[in-house]
């Protein structure tokens, strides 16, 4: 049932309700709140002054009236059933207290719904809708006036997130009288009462202190304190943003001293702080860009935290933070740098500043501060919120990926757009006065690009670039998308990785430490290896040169020499310690006879990569792991290492049940990919083949199509040369090409594509559309729209090489002119 009613409540429930109701985020209220505090905060002069009532429901789900939300249910259009199914759930409920230990008799309650049940929250929201009608028809009898900040913004009321209410008005006595007397209504109607204690009301600072006094005697509720807070964050700031948000570095602090840290290895420590310590500001930082020494502050207590397992005690930082904010496919450990996470995540707000202009908390921002024009093009302005600061702070991160997908070109313009995707910057660098459409650039049909009007007043990259965009069919809207994420869909976790590889090509170039291999592929071997974390850990120190040797030791100033403390005589280098040795000799001796010492240690666990045995290899990891944890054990307890107690423990630990790689995930044997059949829903007449074929190198492509009858026999076909800029995008227009053909038969047809990504968008949810085939998807719907006999199913490659060998031959050129002759002789030996 909470399924069922969850579609249906973006359009039961007013805009002003942000909780439990898909596309509205709790972020949306923080900012609406936050610029009506900035305006509060502003506005010392005039004669109008304003009020927002902070409000809190008393044990909310506890007074729920039954009959009161069985009425609600039928106004708003429920079937009689259902809301006979909803007063069934909520009404035979039983409850029993718990008297020293033992329960009492059970009882049925006669109001309220239960906490942690998945439909309550729906109904509690659907209720409260209540008093959003309520308050909505004040506005419109006059009785309050609500709040409108500029003559552009939408006309502020409340906004409420589930129980938290918050209301806007006048600061006049009468608007006060009017707003408890639809609190009292609402109250009467639902059984709903506000807590006082935990209520307060704001003003704006003209506001006099007489005005003040009688507003809050009549309410009841206190006047707003410096520290209170609204959904979680400040309500209130002075000039120190450091300051403001000095309590998550508390938090951070107060948590991490709370784990008994010295009991943990690395690999727990990095547990624990991609999934709690890195998730403490994520919340604050979602709305608010923080001061970079407040983000610089974070890092280094992670950093701290992870070598030292203290956030106070220092210790020997192995590696510098960098490194360890470095993805593990790059070397590192994928810790998150505050400072990118952070800027990612204000740009998530940004991009739902593009993508939904409709919504009430866009609409207020572009009122405040773009009301003639856009997001991307606002200026910051001198008297502007944190919130908005941040907000046009990020567009550095949103620049580097926000393109314009071209549908028919109406919405979009030529220079001031970024849709020339192949290029770099996806900008025209050209200008015309007056400012055009791409619909302007296209022959009238608008199916073609007008080459020589392109030519004329573009550089010859940029007509390249554009005659590869497809246009889309007629009326087809354009849109933003994300050129990070194939779907063209925001992601938090695109943008910091943008973000971050766009700072480090342009300020910090990635320097080549100690003959790192930059292929990812070994990174994700070595993390990828079923073994425990903290061997994983020791290896990824070996090759980061990370190991506290005497060598490294002396380095940082914290030896007074370099001599192996197990033979006096060389000097303890990692290579050394792991291979020449006399106790590590003699181990590896035992174990491998043939094994030779390595020049360099990173290339030597790289290469364990290329061994043929699974179990090889892990015996020689474990006889590396416990080399050094003999050789630890003999510096820190005394404890003289041997070398055939250290092999039986090596031996031993590699062959337990629990280490031992499964079936599905080994060292080195790839994955097996399972078969996917999707036999077809009805028995077509034809069957058609299609496939797309591109060069990355000269940027050539084609497509190829086949279509057979009923009993498998090809009979006819079709190929040709297209233009493109993406594999995707050929196959795309390979999947359009086949349709077109289907649809002008007008017979039962299946289409196949070994193309999945394609095949799943095409039966799945727009949303799921990959941004680069936008348009070409767009006309494949439109024709299954119109075709009801022509389904559209994925077969895999090696059931496709028809379509292949055809699409491929026409990219090359060697397609002859009886190639259907010639493949019907060949299908059955491809």
């Amino acid at each position: 049932m909470s399924s069922r009613i969850k579609g249906f409540m973006p359009d039961l429930v007013s805009e002003m309700q942000a909780a439990f109701t898909g596309g509205r985020l709790i972020q949306d209220n923080i900012i609406i709140v936050h610029e009506v505090l900035h305006h509060f905060k502003n506005r010392r002069k005039g004669r109008k002054h304003d009020m927002m009532l902070k409000m809190d429901m008393r044990k909310a789900y506890d007074l729920v009236d039954w009959d009161c939300l069985s009425a609600l249910l039928e106004a708003y259009g429920f079937n009689r059933m259902w809301c006979d199914w909803v007063k069934e759930c909520i009404s035979t409920v039983r409850f029993a207290v718990l008297v020293n230990g033992g329960p009492t008799e059970f009882f049925s309650p006669s109001r309220g719904i239960r906490q942690g049940d998945p439909l309550s929250p729906f109904l509690f929201i659907l209720m409260s809708n209540a008093l959003s009608f309520l308050l909505d028809k004040g506005i419109a009898e006059g009785s309050i006036q609500g709040l409108k900040i500029k003559p552009n913004c939408p006309c502020l009321s409340h906004c409420l997130f589930a129980d938290d209410t918050v209301v806007f008005g006048k600061a006049t006595l009468d608007e006060a009288e009017a707003v408890m007397h639809i609190i009292d209504k609402y109250k009467s109607i639902t059984g709903q009462e506000v807590n006082m204690d935990k209520s307060s009301v704001f003003f704006s600072k003209n506001t006099p202190g007489e005005v003040k006094a009688s507003i809050t005697s009549f309410l009841g509720f206190p006047d707003a304190i410096c520290h209170d807070k609204y959904l979680g964050v400040p309500t209130e700031w002075g000039r120190s943003k450091k300051e403001t948000f000095a309590f998550l570095v508390e938090r951070m602090e107060k948590k991490g001293e709370s784990w008994k840290s010295l009991t943990l290895s690395h690999g727990g420590k990095e547990t624990l702080i991609k999934a709690v310590l890195q998730a403490i500001p994520t919340f604050i930082m979602s709305v608010f860009l923080l001061p970079t020494s407040l983000t610089k502050k974070m890092d280094s207590l992670i950093h701290r935290f992870f070598w030292s397992g203290s956030m106070k005690k220092r210790s020997i930082h192995w590696r510098k933070g960098d490194v360890l904010n470095d993805p593990k496919g790059e070397g590192g450990l994928g810790f998150r740098n505050f400072q990118l996470f952070n800027m990612a995540l204000v740009a998530k707000q940004g991009w739902r500043l593009i993508t939904e202009p409709n919504s009430l908390w866009a609409r207020l921002m572009k009122g405040l501060y773009y009301p003639n024009g856009d997001f991307l093009t606002a200026r910051k302005g001198s008297t502007s919120s944190w919130i908005w600061s941040s907000l046009w702070e990020s567009r550095k991160a949103l620049d580097l990926g926000t393109i314009r997908v071209i549908g028919s070109g109406e919405d979009t313009w030529f220079h001031k757009d970024p849709w020339v995707h192949p290029i770099q910057g996806h900008n025209i660098s050209s200008h015309l006065d007056p400012p055009s459409r791409v619909r302007d650039w296209m022959c009238q049909d608008g199916k073609r690009w007008n080459m020589n009007l392109i030519l004329r007043h573009c550089s010859p990259e940029e007509a390249e670039a554009i005659s590869r965009i497809q246009i889309g069919p007629d009326g087809a809207p354009d849109k933003w998308a994300w050129k990070y994420n194939s779907t063209g869909r925001f992601s938090v976790r695109t943008a910091y990785h943008g973000f971050r590889n766009h700072l480090k090509e342009v300020n910090q170039p990635m320097p080549s430490d100690l003959n790192l291999p930059a292929d990812d592929d070994k990174w994700k071997w070595l993390w990828s290896l079923n073994l425990p974390p903290k061997i994983r850990f020791f290896m990824w120190r070996c090759i980061r040169n990370a190991l506290a040797t005497k060598l490294n030791l002396f380095r940082r100033k914290c030896s007074p020499n370099t001599t192996c403390q197990l033979c006096n005589g060389e000097e303890e280098s990692p290579i050394h310690c792991l291979f020449l040795c006399s106790h590590a000799e003699a181990t590896w001796r035992m174990l491998f006879p043939s094994n030779v010492v390595p020049q360099n240690i990173s290339q030597w666990i790289f290469s364990l990569r290329e061994e043929g045995s699974g179990d090889v290899c892990r015996q020689k990891i474990f006889c590396l792991w416990n080399i050094w944890k003999a050789r630890n054990e003999f510096v820190f307890k005394g404890v003289v290492p041997s070398p055939t107690r250290t092999s039986i423990y090596a031996f031993r630990e590699a062959a337990e049940p629990h280490l031992t790689p499964s079936s599905t995930s080994t060292f080195n044997q790839p994955r097996e990919i399972p078969s996917h059949s999707c036999p077809p829903p009805f028995h077509p007449q034809q069957r058609i083949y299609c496939d797309g074929s591109f060069d990355v190198a000269t940027q050539e492509a084609a497509f190829g199509v086949v279509i057979t009858n009923s009993e498998g026999q090809i009979w006819d076909g079709k190929a040709g040369r297209i233009i493109c800029s993406s594999p995707i995008e050929a196959e795309a227009r390979a999947i359009l090409e086949a349709c077109q053909w289907a649809f002008e038969k007008r017979s039962p047809t299946m289409i196949f594509s070994d193309c999945k990504v394609l095949v799943d968008a095409i039966n799945g949810c727009p949303s799921s559309w990959p941004w680069r085939c936008y348009a070409s998807l767009i006309a494949i719907t439109r024709i299954l729209q119109q075709a009801e006999r022509l389904r559209i199913s994925f077969i895999s490659r090696r059931n496709n090489k028809s379509a292949d060998w055809v699409a491929r031959n026409c990219r090359h050129g060697s397609l002859h002119h009886n190639w259907l002759e010639v493949l019907n002789v060949i299908s059955d030996r491809l």
